[in-house]
């Protein structure tokens, strides 16, 4: 049934982004703008770019100083100039917000598109468009949090892709409008290790520095330390009265020294259980032995890369534990992790589907419906139902299966390889055999390989010649073992070198078609 909905995912979801884009203009048209930060924001980018002035420590609006980085400025300065060149139209300001809510949801749908997880039924997407505090948020109150994430969902669809140059380059831009995208951090450096080791990960963290350096040069320029300060200062104070998570505390205990330092720790706990025991299986060892990975040879005709569904879930994941233990959340706030919350909750199969729509429930009641009538501040009650919500949501998160961080795909199509005909049907055979089978490929080196079960862990078929019925299996530090599923003589420790000339020889001899294939590994692994 799921794989049904995920066949036509396309064709709906199209379906109900328009939808949606009609139901945020009805509520632009009909409700009224709410003024919150919009008049200070506006107030905040005058001096830099009405005056002329670029020290941070002179920049203030109505509601403080300016405490958000350079990326905000200009960003909110191009938002100043198309609302009259004052920010006075502020109708035409919501519908650049319209844009980006109903962006933001299209680029969310892409993520989920590219994953497809299969215990996840492609509509619960639906449940994205209930939000009565989400649309407030978008399109009337203008919070930059919007624009924020914009970037964030931006940067994931491009990692799920293997896009990590330009999913950085988005991802630092939505620091640079809020720091509040660093929650992601953690997950983003995990994957990048992961991904490229640890001199990569060094390299694409310095892409993130230099697009920082590029938004705040301006203000570097002037007071190097003011900006600083301001910028990546820190959430600044948070009002107990405005805390939609923590309102039911006694003050004496929100304001205890102790309070902050207690989250931090639990959030730094929780990481480290998802990182040990979710976020890849046991086979692949963590972030630890993917630095240990070797590279697979030149001429090869498939690849690794890390999946979509294990990017997704260890970004997601990283942002909702952040909330979780957040010192203090206001209500723009809520668009910090609610695009993710279909995919948190339906990635474990064992947690009910009746308690995944609780959770909604609940979240939507406190941050939606749970308000003080007077003063339009959070309750008791309603933030009693985020923390039952919140713990709804670690559940999910614990009983969620370990994610595959690895698959195999195709090389590209211009690598030497593929320069002869039938390359791309065995490369598809070999893509499907080690996705679908991987067990079976790791048995086979360990039975006809002569190495032990512990070094055939992860091992990836990399070639097939089907006249010899020889298989090329590429253990995770780099060797390489030549199979014989014709009960021949075995040949095993092969250098990469001599593999380099291997793969590419034996893709032009006869080819296997994957069942073909899949049928040699499992009686070759049983003799």
């Amino acid at each position: 049934m799921v794989s049904r909905w995920w066949r036509r995912f396309e064709v709906w979801c199209a379906g109900l982004l328009v939808a949606e884009t009609l139901l945020t203009a009805l509520i632009v048209l009909k409700r009224p703008y709410t003024e919150i930060d919009w008049k200070a924001y506006m107030e905040e980018v005058k001096g830099p770019i009405d005056e002329g002035t670029f020290d941070y420590m002179q920049l203030r609006g109505a509601t403080g100083p300016l405490v958000y980085p350079g990326g905000f400025v200009a960003l909110y300065g191009a938002l100043r100039a198309l609302a009259g060149g004052d920010g006075s139209d502020i109708r035409t300001a919501q519908w650049a917000f319209v844009g980006v809510y109903v962006g933001t949801h299209a680029l969310a749908a892409a993520c989920y598109a590219a994953a497809r997880p299969r215990s996840m039924p492609p509509w619960a997407l639906l449940l994205l468009c209930i939000s009565l505090r989400l649309h407030s948020i978008y399109v009337l109150r203008l919070f930059n949090d919007c624009w924020a994430m914009l970037l964030a969902w931006a940067s994931f669809a491009l990692f799920c892709r293997g896009r990590w140059v330009v999913g950085c380059v988005c991802f630092s831009l939505g620091v640079g409008v809020k720091m509040s995208v660093l929650l992601y951090a953690p997950g983003l450096l995990f994957l990048l290790l992961e991904a490229h080791g640890i001199a990569g990960a060094v390299c694409h963290i310095a892409i993130c520095a230099l697009v920082q350096l590029v938004l705040g040069l301006p203000f570097l320029l002037t007071n190097p330390v003011g900006y600083l300060l301001r910028a990546f200062g820190g959430f600044g104070d948070l009002n107990q009265k405005w805390s939609v998570n923590w309102k039911m505390l006694p003050a004496q205990l929100f304001q205890a020294r102790a309070f902050a330092p207690g989250l931090l720790l639990l959030h730094l706990c929780t990481l480290g259980l998802l990182a040990r025991y979710r976020w890849g299986t046991r086979d692949e060892g963590g972030v630890v032995r993917a630095l240990k990975r070797a590279p697979l040879p030149l001429g090869a005709l498939v690849q690794r890369r890390l999946s979509a569904t294990h990017v997704l879930t260890v970004l997601l994941g990283s942002m909702a534990v952040g909330v979780v233990f957040a010192r203090s959340l206001h209500y723009q706030f809520y668009c910090w992790y609610w695009h993710s919350l279909p995919w948190l909750l339906w990635r474990s199969t064992s947690f009910p589907v009746p308690a995944k729509l609780v959770c909604f429930a609940l979240l939507e009641y406190a941050w939606s419906y749970g308000v003080d009538r007077a003063d339009g501040t959070p309750t008791p009650r309603s933030s009693i139902s985020l923390q039952l919500a919140h713990l709804l949501l670690l559940i999910a998160l614990g009983m969620a299966p370990p994610t595959t961080a690895l698959e195999c795909v195709p090389a590209p199509p211009d690598e030497g390889a593929y320069a002869h005909d039938g390359a791309a049907d065995l490369a598809a055979a070999i893509v499907l055999v080690n996705n679908e089978h991987a067990d079976e490929v790791a048995a086979l080196a360990a039975r006809r390989g002569a190495v032990s079960p512990a070094d055939a862990r992860g091992a990836l078929l990399i070639a097939a010649d089907g006249t010899s019925g020889e298989l090329s299996i590429q253990l995770w530090e780099g060797r390489i073992v030549c199979v014989s599923t014709n009960g021949s003589a075995l040949k095993h420790n092969v250098v990469p070198e001599r593999m380099e000339r291997d793969v590419v020889a034996g893709s032009r001899r006869q080819r296997y078609t994957s069942e073909e294939l899949l049928d040699r590994i499992q009686r070759a692994a049983r003799e």
